[in-house]
């Protein structure tokens, strides 16, 4: 077991905002969620993938929508992670079978760990509060130190859950307000993850959500989580090394190739230059948009549906880069990760491409191969080495 202090959070931030390929929410989401957590509680408990017990339960906790939407939420979405997790808990006690047969239910159901649907401020930050929240009442629940992407991605198909065929239902989606409130909540049962992430988007358009709510689904047994390839470890410690790293060299350019060139054996740079023109639109829960960047000689156009996506040089006849591997933006004035929701016309960035190798399978080409379609690339995938050799 570990504990994340304060300052361990923040290195989470930055680390998991980087990983992120520029979605996975705003850093003010994950700031106002800090917030909330220390005012709960000193440290957060996180648990590495083998210290869970077969015997217990674990569930998977996503945010819901368009990233400008979350920091436009009522209560800062603070108050949706929590009540998304209580809501499925009290359903799987009033319907998950009892080892007493003359019970039908089994009041003491509870979840003992926490996963992250996917690495990204919001994902990463909702699931801590949820800790955070449990600890202080003095219910034994754990953040597990790993998720279902190693990056955000615009689907719930897209996870590591969904690929290894994990039970996606009972589903249960809330917005950031009680229901005597004005808040909604919705259980429901889809056993397919195509179909939640549909219902939930079409969900999130009506006036009751506003494009944004907490997601937990994906219930497993201790069992599930560990003998599977359904989750991917060590990606807040990943995050919090990131993060660390920024915080201390003099130089966190070099110093972020330097980590991955040693940790993954590649990381190479898309293009250096200023933010030339934004253009974004939220529709169906999503943010969609272009990205353009120029350096004066060459402009890159990076597309988003959330997250990037794919990205295109005025200079080459093929990508630059394409998900599932990483499209990363890195302000070297600041010294911070940026997300698509953050950078703003006319700012320098750095855009720096990093590979994905745990998602190179045929099923997850095929999901992402849909939305390269909706970005008009037809052609098959092109692991990023290939397309941008390293640095």
């Amino acid at each position: 077991m570990q504990f994340f202090y304060e300052q361990d959070l923040y290195d989470i931030l930055n680390g998991a905002m980087l990983l992120a390929s520029g979605g996975g929410g705003a850093r003010k989401n994950g700031e106002d969620m800090i917030k909330a957590i220390l005012q709960m509680t000193d440290r957060v408990a996180c648990l590495d993938i083998s210290e869970v017990r077969a015997d217990q339960y674990g569930v998977v906790l996503a945010g819901m929508g368009a990233p400008e939407k979350f920091i436009a939420s009522q209560n800062h979405f603070t108050v949706a992670p929590i009540l998304s997790f209580l809501r499925l808990t009290e359903a799987k006690r009033k319907n998950y079978p009892s080892t007493n047969p003359e019970n039908a239910t089994d009041p003491n159901f509870r979840y003992s760990y926490i996963i992250p649907v996917e690495t990204g401020a919001v994902a990463h930050f909702m699931s801590l509060l949820v800790v955070a929240h449990q600890q202080v009442a003095h219910q034994e629940t754990f953040l597990l130190d790993a998720d279902g992407g190693g990056r955000a991605f615009p689907s719930l198909a897209m996870s590591t859950f969904a690929a290894q065929g994990m039970p996606v239902s009972p589903c249960s989606l809330v917005t950031d307000q009680l229901v005597k409130e004005g808040g909604t909540e919705v259980l429901f049962s889809i056993n397919d993850p195509a179909k939640v992430d549909d219902l939930s988007r079409a969900l999130l358009e009506t006036p009751e959500f506003e494009d944004v709510a907490a997601l937990a689904c994906f219930s497993m047994t201790g069992e599930e989580i560990t003998a599977s390839a359904s989750v991917i470890p060590y990606t807040l410690s990943k995050a919090k090394e990131i993060g660390l790293l920024l915080r201390t060299t003099s130089d966190p350019v070099r110093a972020l190739f330097e980590y991955f060139l040693k940790t993954d054996g590649y990381a190479t740079q898309l293009i250096s230059g200023v933010v030339k023109e934004i253009q974004q639109n939220t529709t169906g829960g999503f943010d969609f948009g272009t990205i353009i960047i120029s350096n004066g000689e060459e402009e890159v156009s990076i597309l988003n549906q959330n997250e990037n996506i794919i990205a295109w040089s005025n200079l080459k006849a093929h990508p630059l880069a394409m998900a599932p591997d990483l499209i990363c933006y890195f302000d070297p004035v600041s010294a911070l990760p940026m997300s698509n929701a953050d950078i703003v016309q006319g700012q320098p960035i750095i855009v720096i491409g990093l590979r994905a190798p745990w998602l190179r399978t045929a099923y997850f080409e095929d999901i992402f191969g849909a939305v390269w379609k909706k970005f008009g690339y037809f052609g098959v995938y092109e692991p990023i080495e290939k397309l941008s050799p390293s640095v």
